[in-house]
């Protein structure tokens, strides 16, 4: 009978190498191009393409946690091993924070500045990369998350978020602040519809209101 191990061995490979390797992982967090993947020990094996995004290896007993970023690849779990090949991976400790804003600012540029399709979907894989770096260097907090999403711009963040398949915290406020913008427009817009009224139309109206039904029943020229 074999025999039922509580932990397995991760590795993450790049072509420039061997990036992470832990023996002692009993929970690991990936992000396949079909959404949300957790694994344990003891698990189906399982062959999977990987999107880019950040990558969670865990040891509650030892108090252990890393966070990867990693651009694709492929994930398979076989005999208690998670060996993941991707094209480029990185230590959340090894992130240069400063580097990756830079990045993410330059893919915000190219974005608006795209010319075709192929500029645009260019752009967006780069600002992908990019905030994928920061939200692994500066851990999965909201703080973290709302500064990359204001105003560089706003909403293609909140749509990168859930296409990111951020955590159904986040996903909900950020579902809150969009419904809060709508609700602001939607309140300029009544506010400059009542403003289009006419002096005179509002002068009509009171006038009409004033007088006796008798006397304004048969009048076409007031307007109510």
């Amino acid at each position: 009978m074999a025999e039922d191990k509580h932990s397995f061995k991760v590795a993450v490979v790049t072509p420039n190498g061997e990036v992470y390797d832990y023996p002692n992982a009993t929970l690991a967090i990936l992000h396949t191009t079909d959404g949300e993947l957790g694994l344990m020990a003891n698990h189906n094996p399982v062959i999977s393409a990987l999107s880019t995004n950040e990558m969670k290896i865990e040891n509650k007993d030892e108090n252990y946690e890393e966070r990867l970023a990693v651009n694709g690849g492929f994930a398979e779990f076989s005999n208690n091993t998670l060996t993941i090949v991707a094209d480029a991976a990185e230590k959340a400790e090894e992130i240069d924070v400063h580097r990756a804003e830079e990045a993410r600012d330059r893919a915000q540029r190219r974005l608006r500045e795209a010319h075709d399709q192929r500029d645009q979907q260019l752009a967006e894989a780069a600002l992908l990369r990019a905030v994928t770096r920061i939200h692994a260097a500066t851990g999965n907090k909201l703080i973290s998350r709302v500064s990359l999403l204001i105003g560089k711009p706003f909403l293609f963040g909140c749509i990168l978020e859930f296409r990111k398949g951020g955590t159904y915290e986040n996903k909900g406020l950020l579902a809150m602040g969009i419904a809060l913008i709508v609700l602001f427009i939607g309140g300029c817009i009544a506010a400059y519809s009542l403003g289009q009224t006419k002096p005179q139309d509002q002068v009509k109206t009171k006038h009409a209101a004033q007088l006796p039904k008798s006397a304004t029943s048969n009048n076409p020229n007031l307007i109510w």
